[in-house]
């Protein structure tokens, strides 16, 4: 690729924590653009626009494996390993995304709805325990996150600081790959651990690591390690989209409280606002990362064979070509093409369960606490820095 004196770093400098970098939103003008990546210094091009995004989505010339020379955004210092399905093409995308469906598909995620509501009110009534004002990511958001994730994969809650701990290092930009490499292996050995204990049993459980050691490991349909690596980053993954989306919708909704009274009004309307929250506020910064297999044009530009591409979701659902007068926040909006779950083969595994969580998680805080706000000005609130790889708010102090 070509090298320039000019070339801007990413990610970039956010101005206000709930608006797109100014220098981000410039790219939008044109297709692709070079960038030099802070974590590491690698060049890579950068694709911004909702079309260019999900035409190299869609493109089977450009490679989302890690092992490829050129693949960008190396976060660990080897490959994440079997069953990672965005670190994977077809064929062996296909046949692991065919194994996983029966367990998130719409149906199931629906059939989890009243597990999710239990988990939700005993937590909410945690925090509300604890008086107000209070840290609602730490009383609420993240351990409510966690517990569901948990009774996904049939661990105990006890272990769920453990977990939490090793997704925080896995979420800094600042801290080297080999202490991320550390404590990915350290959650690796974990989910071991635990799918041993599940194969153990006479039957599986009514949790998805069970049925999956019980069912589509012992068929043969996925090994092991499939089956490791994939709970491995359904973690990582699934996690941090519940847990920062719920903090940021709070703060989004005390800026615009006419949504907010919409919402309080009439609950039907919650699953729009989910969609347009994860539009307006994406919280995946690293988002689709490729490399190019052969010589391909995207949008007027020529991308070599070897060259690295990282799509940015969050400019991509700011896209004024797609979602009219993109910075309004709207829960009226039409957000269907929102790219907050990725696109293409690789669209998000987890989606419809995450759905469920963060619908039961708002129409329940809107029942039962009406009057929930932030405690805190704008200013005040701990936003995450730009060395995170996923967008979203440290501590937000609520009163009801």
């Amino acid at each position: 690729m070509e090298t320039t004196t000019t070339t801007p770093t990413f990610p970039m400098r956010r101005e206000e924590p709930l608006d797109l970098p100014a220098d981000l939103v410039a790219l939008l003008d044109q297709p692709l653009r070079q960038v030099e990546l802070r974590m590491d210094g690698t060049r890579v091009w950068l694709v911004t626009r909702h079309e260019e995004i999900c035409a190299v989505l869609r493109d089977s010339r450009f490679s989302a494996d890690f092992t490829r020379q050129g693949f960008p955004a190396r976060m660990t210092t080897k490959p994440p390993g079997a069953g990672v399905p965005f670190t994977m093409d077809p064929p062996e995308h296909t046949r692991l995304r065919r194994a996983l469906a029966g367990e998130f598909s719409p149906g199931r995620a629906e059939s989890s709805r009243a597990a999710v509501q239990q988990v939700v009110d005993a937590t909410l009534d945690e925090m509300i325990a604890q008086g107000q004002p209070v840290d609602f990511v730490a009383a609420f958001a993240r351990p409510m996150a966690m517990r569901v994730l948990c009774d996904l994969l049939g661990a105990p809650h006890s272990d769920a600081e453990f977990i939490l701990q090793r997704t925080r290092i896995m979420d800094q930009q600042s801290i080297g790959r080999a202490a991320r490499q550390a404590a990915r292996d350290e959650l690796v050995a974990y989910v071991h651990r635990l799918a041993e204990e599940k194969a153990e049993l006479p039957a599986p459980g009514e949790d998805v690591l069970s049925r999956l050691v019980h069912g589509q490991e012992r068929s043969g349909e996925l090994t092991r390690e499939e089956v490791v690596g994939f709970v491995t980053v359904m973690i990582l993954v699934g996690f941090e989209q519940t847990a920062n989306q719920l903090p940021l919708g709070l703060v989004v909704l005390d800026q615009h409280p006419d949504q907010r009274q919409a919402l309080l009004d009439d609950p039907a309307l919650v699953p729009g606002f989910v969609e347009e929250l994860m539009r307006h506020q994406t919280v995946v910064e690293f988002g689709g990362r490729r490399v190019a297999m052969e010589d391909v044009e995207v949008g007027g530009q020529l991308v070599r064979a070897g060259d690295g591409l990282l799509v940015v979701f969050a400019s991509g659902n700011r896209d004024p070509r797609v979602f009219p007068d993109p910075d309004r926040f709207d829960i009226a909006r039409d957000a269907g093409e929102q790219l907050g779950f990725g696109h293409g083969i690789h669209l998000c595994v987890g989606q419809f369960i995450s759905r469920v969580e963060l619908q039961v998680a708002f129409a329940t805080l809107f029942r039962r606490l009406p009057g929930l706000r932030p405690a805190q000005t704008p200013d005040e609130i701990h936003f995450r820095g730009d060395e995170r790889f996923i967008h979203g708010i440290e501590a937000l102090q609520v009163v009801w």
